[in-house]
């Protein structure tokens, strides 16, 4: 699982984003600043084929979103991917380009 304020760069953009605005804007920073929290907690997923190994993120609040699957075990799954347009789906900022939008079983 990625819990946003245990990774050190997400942690300090919660601290530093509202310091950014005036008083009066702070406590509306603050709501953006979760919101974005948010889509960045999550389970990571590694798929290995040969030497290629691939992560994808599937963004939950379920801190046991895995938790009926084992290691090994294969998975149908819906795959997305974004960039760094902004698009808060994938933490791309973790190194996750792809996410999963749905775990078909």
């Amino acid at each position: 699982m990625v819990a946003p304020y245990e990774v050190p760069s997400l942690s300090d953009f919660a601290k530093r984003y509202p310091q950014g605005f005036v008083e009066s804007y702070r406590q509306e920073a603050e709501k953006t600043a979760e919101k974005i929290l948010k889509f960045y907690r999550g389970a990571a997923l590694t798929e290995i084929q040969g030497e290629n190994t691939l992560r994808y993120f599937l963004a939950s609040q379920d801190p046991e979103v895995f938790s009926d699957f084992s290691q090994g075990d294969l998975l149908d799954v819906t795959v997305e991917s974004a960039c760094c347009d902004g698009d808060p789906n994938p933490p791309y900022y973790l190194g996750f380009a792809e996410y999963l939008t749905e775990v078909n079983e």
